[in-house]
């Protein structure tokens, strides 16, 4: 139970990152830019965009896994139910501040990828739950001969062309930016520090998951 709490601590946070991502207003990363352009299009508000693609990442997983869909993999919706809330609540009643500059908003993006990082860390640590899309692309990755990373990065640029075309297809605001760059640079290496700062304090609440701390103790 005390591993499901943090988890859901740290889906709070990114869920508070991504408000600010948008709030920042410099671009997203690309698969939150595909739900803010769908947001945008149908009149939703971008959490509730976003629990529905990520649900949809999970009836993915289930008609790939078929029985091998486990009830660890079904976590993955509430989980990503209350990310979506949190990121409809912060960036409707939490983040009520204007952004003027263009620095301002780079700023705020970096801070904002750090607490992104910093939610993601804790749950990859305790990896009892996964995120909706890269869950998703794990399963492809074991399905189909083909690495995850490059299952990965194959969903940010569908995700990416996903958002180029909706946005000459509708009247709506372009949410890719100087973020997207930015976050497709820094978030990883951003992640990998905070796990190696976290991994000594979930190690002593015994939090971390056996196959991470396999990771960690190879050379």
């Amino acid at each position: 139970m005390k591993k499901y709490i943090v988890i859901l601590f740290g889906f709070m946070i990114v869920g508070f990152g991504c408000a600010l991502t948008i709030k920042a207003n410099v671009g997203m990363g690309a698969w939150d830019a595909f739900a803010k352009s769908f947001s945008d299009i149908i009149g939703i508000e971008v959490g509730t965009a976003g629990i529905i693609f990520n649900c949809m990442c999970v009836i993915g997983q289930l008609i790939l896994l078929r029985k091998n869909f486990t009830f660890q993999h079904l976590l993955q919706v509430p989980f990503c139910m209350v990310l979506g809330v949190i990121v409809n609540f912060a960036a409707s009643t939490v983040f009520t501040f204007e952004v003027t500059s263009i620095w301002q908003g780079i700023l705020l993006y970096l801070l904002a990828n750090m607490i992104c990082a910093l939610g993601v860390s804790m749950v990859m640590l305790i990896n009892k739950v996964t995120m909706a899309l890269e869950g998703f692309c794990m399963v492809l990755s074991r399905i189909f001969p083909i690495e995850f990373h490059k299952v990965r990065q194959l969903a940010d640029i569908i995700s990416i062309a996903g958002v180029i075309l909706l946005t000459i297809v509708f009247p709506i605001p372009l949410s890719l930016g100087i973020g997207t760059v930015l976050g497709m640079l820094i978030f990883g290496p951003t992640l990998g520090i905070f796990m190696k700062l976290l991994h000594p304090i979930f190690l002593k609440l015994n939090l971390i998951d056996s196959l991470v701390e396999k990771q960690f103790e190879q050379p």
